[in-house]
């Protein structure tokens, strides 16, 4: 009695035992290693010819795979690029709603609003901080008015991420709820912290106005791009708390 062929292990593959000899070469293009290219025979030894023949073809499968890196490393720099200049092209949009406008409330609105469409947010709040060390809630996008009514205003030491980059005039970033249960306290509904968070103080020349804050609806790694253009957002929104404040005076 015969048994079946029983396959063979060759590292992460099972080859079949019909598959012998084996010729391997190395997919390799100017000193770069790429992989290695495994041709089976069927019980019959490669010749001089074959093997030259496998060289050749494992040299152009070399360059088929540094060619495919290549068109993909361009794609997704292409792909950033235009990401980049739309971020620019909507905090433009931000700096020009900005500029119009008349009040801080007026201000807060267009930060929320556009603010949330430009990181494509769940939510967004905007606080103002007064002398008593309250925070106001002055606009808000996204959110329930039954989950933002409880929270028009509250005091400066209160717990929550929206308080502490008031209080310390430093952004927060929470890119989980498991980070925002491990160092604040839930806000009344869990809808308004969602899976990721970050908060912003609204402040010029160490003076805090208030703070920004927006939910994501998923886990985020905050990236630099993500930072930078929320910290450039929120500068552009306390100058325009600051006009406010200094036509007030």
């Amino acid at each position: 009695m015969t048994s079946e062929p029983q396959p063979v292990a060759h590292g992460e593959v099972m080859l079949p035992s019909t598959l012998w000899p084996l010729l391997l070469v190395p997919l390799t293009i100017k000193d770069q290693h790429l992989g290695v290219m495994v041709l089976g025979g069927l019980h019959q030894p490669f010749s001089v010819a074959d093997q030259l023949f496998a060289e050749v073809l494992a040299q152009r499968v070399a360059a088929l795979l540094v060619n495919r890196r290549l068109y993909d490393l361009e794609r997704l720099a292409r792909a950033q690029a235009e990401r980049n200049a739309e971020r620019l092209t909507r905090l433009q949009r931000v700096s020009d709603a900005l500029a119009r406008a008349e009040n801080p409330v007026d201000a807060a609105a267009v930060v929320a609003q556009q603010g949330r469409a430009l990181l494509n947010a769940a939510g967004a709040i905007v606080t103002m901080l007064h002398p008593d060390r309250t925070l106001e809630v002055i606009a808000a996008d996204g959110y329930d008015e039954a989950v933002v009514n409880p929270w028009r205003r509250f005091s400066l030491d209160a717990n929550v991420p929206l308080a502490y980059a008031a209080l310390y005039n430093q952004p927060i970033w929470l890119g989980s709820p498991e980070e925002w249960r491990a160092r604040y306290q839930p806000i009344i509904d869990d809808s308004m912290v969602d899976a990721a968070w970050c908060a912003l103080p609204i402040s010029f020349g160490g003076h805090v106005f208030g703070s920004i804050g927006m939910s994501f609806a998923g886990r985020r790694q905050f990236v630099d791009a993500d930072r930078s253009t929320l910290i450039s957002m929120v500068a552009q929104c306390a100058a325009a708390f600051r006009c406010a404040a200094r036509a007030r005076a």
